[in-house]
Order: structure tokens, then C-alpha cells, then sequence
């Protein structure tokens, strides 16, 4: 990444792990997903209370057996195969270039470009290892930090997308 004082450049090459984090967080407003959170709740409580739900799972013994795969595969197997394949696409277009300007942000890669302009960007989240920009409720850009050369470059990113998210918002 370098610093001018028109333009800031960001090098990224997004990894299945800076994806992870995201689908979790994001996914719990699919109705997939719930359905996982459904199973694991209905779990905990045939573990919780026997007497009610036991003769259930007894009665159909395979039902808890159903219930326990569907829970590990939306809580667990779901979110990590969906990661993965959005990485690899993302990973097929190779790393990419972040341009952040005053008309807003550039990506590029080896066979694609796309501006987007502050006023698309409705929110910003940042977490201990990534800064994820949300064009609509689940899309958006994401930033692994440790794309970025320094706290220095990191800062100056925060205060960029402070001044013009906020700008364009009020």
C-alpha cells in the first residue's frame, strides 16, 4: 500500500479465512442458517430437559441422529464450503487492487475493474483482523489488515472512510 495525498493503494489477496468470519456474521440473517440455529436449539434442550423431549427422540431414534447432522452442517460445514467457494472465485481473479480517491474506490485485477463511488457504501464494520465496507445489507469489500504495510496506512484507510461515508450519509 502507499500513501499520497490524492490516492491510497491497498494490495489484497483475500484467503478462505478472511471470508469465514464474514459469512458468519452475515449468514445469520439467512434462513438457512437459522434453520442450523432451529436444530442446535432443539439439541440443547432434549439434552436439558429428557423428561419433555426424550420420548421424542425415543420414539423416533433416528430423529435425534437427523437433528445432530443438520445442526453440524449448517452451524459448521455450511458456512466453511461457502467461504471457500467465494474465495476461490475471488482467488481466480487474483490479487486485487484497492485504489481509495476522493471519487471513491477503484478495484482492479488481472481481467476486471469496478469503481465505486462513497455515496454506494451504506456502512463500515471492522473486526480485530479485517475492515469490511457493505454496499447492501450482505455485499460489499472486504480488508484483511494484514494487507496493510502498517498502523500508519491502516489509520489513514479509517479516517478516509469515516470522513466520506459520513459525509455522503448526513
Amino acid at each position: 500500500m502507499s500513501i499520497d495525498l490524492l490516492n491510497i493503494v491497498l494490495n489484497v489477496d483475500l484467503k478462505t479465512s478472511d471470508l469465514l468470519w464474514v459469512y458468519f456474521v452475515n449468514s445469520t440473517q439467512n434462513i438457512q442458517y437459522t434453520l442450523g440455529y432451529f436444530a442446535l436449539i432443539f439439541l440443547a434442550l432434549i439434552v436439558i430437559a429428557p423428561g419433555y423431549f426424550g420420548d421424542l427422540v425415543s420414539s423416533f431414534p433416528r430423529f435425534g441422529l437427523i437433528i445432530f447432522v443438520i445442526a453440524v452442517y449448517y452451524a459448521l460445514l455450511n458456512p466453511y464450503l461457502v467461504a471457500r467457494r467465494f474465495a476461490k472465485a475471488m482467488g481466480a481473479r487474483g490479487p486485487q487492487r484497492y485504489t481509495f480517491s476522493e471519487l471513491g474506490i477503484d478495484v482492479t485485477a488481472k481481467h476486471f475493474s469496478a469503481h465505486y463511488d462513497w455515496p454506494a457504501f451504506q456502512k463500515v464494520k471492522q473486526t480485530s483482523s479485517l475492515v469490511m465496507l457493505y454496499t447492501r445489507e450482505r455485499s460489499g469489500l472486504v480488508l484483511p489488515k494484514r494487507c496493510f504495510e502498517s498502523e500508519n496506512q491502516l489509520s489513514a484507510i479509517r479516517k478516509l472512510l469515516a470522513n466520506k461515508i459520513r459525509k455522503d450519509k448526513q
